[in-house]
């Protein structure tokens, strides 16, 4: 079942969080999740009804009461009035950037990437590290704590993208999606793209007037962040393997970055003795896979689902 898709029916949004008190000032220059209650939503597609998430604000969004109009006035230390963005009004655009990035609401609902606090108490996402390719080709490793603490506070697009591996349920996609958040507190915006959901929105601009695969193309290829997640799966088929080719060249555009998931081992990350394990390179061909490694800095997670962790919880306590 991919994680796009969703029933029919509107998916019941989760009940909020207790709202915080009304802010009588102006909001605060640097926001954070905890200035807003995540909820699901679904949303009709031409393809199809999608359950993405959406920011609820837990207090008025401009004018807020302590602006005029989404704009403060404030006095330097000369005595000149300056008149600057109020926190209401930079909320009221990451509202904006949230949800057109439609990231999917079981993921967007869980654990979230404030400012690069991120609970890295699984011993598996602590462990990992990223091979981190140089300008003179040399690969270097660090922690991908290391990696995600630093894109938190420095990212711009355009720098190399990741692509990250390893067994389903370990956390990829959810790190991934808070790595997006961090881009958006920064002010950029980020599209989320499951890759047999991406490949369906695409396949139904064929029978759809006024609309082409192109323009469903451009949408998520021109965002300055782009999170691609399951990425191999359906490479195999022609078309999908086309469409993935058409991807590529994104990698070394000088103003956009991409995030990549998948469940295959990326090639060029040495392979644990006694553990087999399928490649990227087994589904999309050694060429592109040197293409993917040109243009990317490359890490896995290893360790046990942890989807597959809380249904066995689950069921112990069922008994």
């Amino acid at each position: 079942m991919r994680r796009a898709r969703a029933p029919l029916a509107v998916a019941d949004a989760p009940p909020p969080s207790e709202p915080a008190a009304v802010i009588r000032g102006p909001w605060p220059d640097a926001l954070g999740i905890e200035h807003f209650d995540v909820v699901s939503a679904s949303r009709r597609m031409d393809h199809g009804h999608v359950v993405a998430s959406t920011l609820r604000p837990r207090v008025p969004l401009a004018p807020c009461g302590g602006c005029e109009n989404g704009y403060v006035r404030t006095q330097d230390e000369h005595g000149y009035m300056r008149v600057k963005t109020c926190g209401c009004q930079k909320a009221r655009e990451l509202v904006e950037r949230f949800d057109a990035a439609e990231i999917p609401g079981d993921v967007a609902t869980k654990h979230w990437l404030d400012r690069g606090r991120f609970d890295w108490s699984a011993p598996h996402v602590a462990a990992a590290e990223v091979h981190v390719r140089g300008a003179d080709g040399a690969v270097a490793r660090e922690s991908l704590r290391t990696y995600v603490e630093r894109f938190c506070r420095t990212f711009k697009p355009g720098q190399r993208s990741l692509i990250l591996g390893g067994p389903m349920g370990t956390g990829k996609t959810h790190l991934i999606a808070g790595l997006g958040w961090a881009a958006m507190l920064l002010g950029y915006r980020v599209r989320f793209a499951e890759w047999l959901d991406y490949l369906e929105r695409l396949k139904a601009t064929f029978d759809a007037p006024g609309k082409t695969a192109a323009d469903v193309r451009a949408v998520y290829l021109r965002s300055p962040l782009l999170l691609v997640d399951d990425l191999a799966r359906g490479v195999g088929r022609e078309w999908g393997a086309e469409e993935f080719a058409k991807l590529l060249p994104r990698l070394k555009d000088p103003e956009t970055t991409t995030l990549i998931t998948t469940n295959y081992w990326p090639d060029g990350i040495p392979i644990p003795s006694g553990q087999r394990v399928e490649t990227i390179a087994s589904r999309v061909g050694s060429r592109s896979m040197d293409r993917l490694a040109e243009a990317c800095d490359l890490a896995v997670i290893v360790g046990e689902s942890q989807r597959t962790a809380d249904m066995s919880a689950k069921a112990t306590g069922w008994r």
